[in-house]
């Protein structure tokens, strides 16, 4: 997996508030900003233009696309695409793949279900 790959070091070109920890490998590119209260354990590749914290823990093999947003969220061993928007789940996301411009919160609202729309061939577990 190129996230493994021994060749490739830590690199953090965005901003990296106090009261974070680092851990592994990370990539994190321009324009992004970690916010105060998060834990990244790499591998993990960061785009540009993110905003991810505060109180969010990225794990392992995870990739980040460009211009997402992750708030009070767990996520590990998956892919997020250019422009995810992830707010206050209450559960740990793994072993995923987000498309481009998807948004997955917490309803505030009760009561509450959950709400999906899924394309062909999708597998969802609950």
């Amino acid at each position: 997996m190129l996230l493994d790959h021994k060749s490739h070091g830590s690199r953090i070109e965005g901003t990296v508030e106090e009261g974070v920890t680092l851990e592994g490998r990370i990539v994190i590119e321009k324009h992004t900003v970690i916010k105060k209260g998060c834990i990244i354990r790499g591998p993990v590749y960061i785009g540009s233009n993110c905003t991810i914290g505060p109180d969010t823990y990225i794990g392992p093999y995870t990739s980040v696309g460009n211009n997402c947003c992750l708030v009070g969220v767990e996520v590990e061993n998956s892919v997020l695409m250019d422009s995810v928007v992830l707010e206050n789940i209450g559960k740990r996301i793994t072993n995923s793949i987000i498309g481009s411009e998807a948004r997955v919160r917490k309803r505030s609202k009760r009561p509450y279900g959950i709400k999906l729309i899924i394309g062909e061939r999708a597998i969802i577990e609950i």
